[in-house]
């Protein structure tokens, strides 16, 4: 039985993905006339995935749901598996995902609690691959590669295919020590109050007290399109969010409607109605999903129709250095915690505690190993000492770099905090400010 999606497809789906627009060597395979898009982006099938395949040295199948059956190899073993395509209302393909299932005689001597165990600490390590437990006790392992605008050949073999049965290799050898693991949790089979409340493996957060800061000053975003991301106080009437939120995902703008800070089930601190929008004049949302050019520019400041941040708290913006950034990644700084609402119903806060920084880059963006899922698009990235906590960024997409082995990307402090003073500064006359009500309507403050 083919395994079901599962929530890291939705997350690769709605914040996207980097696609490499770099001309690669010639094509082995012959794709169809019609399949061609943009260098060197092709429309996916199943057949072209089997050309790609085959230029691997693979063999596999369309089967009878459109989707290819093959053998993954991976540490001398053959795992049946497949190569699924995810569709929207059953036409467009938007994500493919590499699945397969781990028979029982290879994750050795486990029981149920120790498979929840090791799967919960290999998801904490390991982001290429997802671990999951079925119904039946077995282990699935899982990795996503979102291609809504296409795919190309060299990323799908390369941050495809070979990442996946690289990945599988890494896994499988994991299981078959009984003294090693992803960690001290998964090689001795203690099972945590996180494994029980999260049987397949993937670890959600922690929910926190939406009425104490810093969550008070942490809220839901509420777009014209239904859809939701998370934003924080950080003047009494200016929220900071992320501003591919503002654009659905066909690069057309959506109205921010409300903000609702210390929102939990119905309930908030404080609530107000989004008039004034600023976001950076070198943000494309196409391109932003397409490349990787302006990802430093994914943010904006919205200001409120009232001020809330007496009620909520403002939460300061602290921009780090490249170095104080890198001393993260050495784990020689301060550890972080993000707090959004990245959660299946966004009806409140998760945190996520002692995030681990991967790599810090030069456009204001860094890596990270949060584990953000929909929802936390906006979210504040957060060092906290003595009960104080301050911005050093916010959360923006999910990248998947074969040396990070995938990581949530996060645009740095850095790149907005000049520019808060600023907007703060420039509000409009009360009398000469109409409400927010067309589609990209945009302040004319530049920073």
């Amino acid at each position: 039985m083919r395994p079901s999606a599962f929530t890291a497809g939705l997350l690769a789906f709605l914040i996207g993905v980097t696609l490499w627009a770099c001309p690669g060597p010639a094509l082995a395979f012959k794709p169809p006339s019609d399949s061609r898009i943009a260098t060197p982006l092709y429309r996916v099938s199943a057949a072209l995935l089997q050309s790609l395949l085959s230029d691997e040295g693979i063999l596999s199948k369309i089967d009878s749901e459109g989707d290819v059956a093959l053998t993954f190899q991976a540490a001398q073993h053959d795992l049946p598996g497949w190569i699924v395509l995810d569709r929207v209302d059953e036409r467009e393909i938007w994500n493919i995902r590499f699945t397969t299932i781990i028979p029982q005689e290879l994750t050795g001597d486990r029981d149920r609690d120790a498979l929840i165990a090791f799967a919960n600490a290999w998801n904490r390590d390991e982001i290429a691959l997802k671990l999951y437990l079925d119904e039946d006790g077995q282990i699935e392992a899982e990795h996503n590669q979102p291609v809504q605008f296409g795919i190309n050949p060299d990323e799908f073999k390369e941050n495809g295919i070979r990442l996946y049965q690289d990945a599988l290799a890494r896994a499988l050898n994991a299981l078959a020590s009984p003294d090693s693991g992803a960690s001290d949790g998964a090689s001795n089979g203690q099972q945590t109050q996180e494994d029980t409340d999260n049987p397949h493996g993937d670890t959600p957060g922690e929910p926190v007290d939406a009425s104490v800061p810093p969550a008070r000053a942490i809220g839901l975003l509420e777009m014209s399109d239904g859809g939701l991301c998370s934003a924080s106080v950080v003047a009494e009437n200016v929220i900071l969010t992320a501003a591919h939120c503002l654009f659905d995902e066909d690069h057309r703008s959506v109205v921010a409607e409300r903000f609702s800070a210390g929102y939990d089930q119905g309930h908030f601190i404080a609530t107000a109605l989004i008039r004034d929008v600023y976001m950076p004049p070198e943000f494309d949302h196409k391109r932003f999903l397409e490349t990787n050019e302006v990802d430093g520019y994914d943010w904006a400041l919205l200001r409120l129709d009232r001020g809330v941040g007496q009620d909520t708290g403002v939460l300061p913006i602290r921009a780090l250095d490249p170095q104080d950034l890198e001393a993260m990644v050495e784990a020689n700084g301060p550890s972080m915690t993000q707090i959004g609402y990245g959660n299946e119903q966004s009806d409140h806060p998760v945190a996520r505690r002692n995030c681990h920084l991967s790599m810090v880059w030069k456009d204001n963006t860094y890596a990270h190993h949060c584990g953000t899922v929909p929802g936390d698009s906006g979210s504040p990235d957060l060092v906290c000492e003595n009960d104080a906590c301050v911005i050093i960024g916010i959360e923006s997409a999910e990248v998947d770099f074969r040396e990070l082995k995938g990581a949530d990307m996060a645009v740095s402090a850095a790149a907005f905090a000049a520019a808060l003073p600023d907007f703060v500064a420039s509000a409009p006359q009360e009398a000469a400010l109409p409400p927010q009500g067309k589609q990209g309507q945009l302040s004319r403050f530049q920073p």
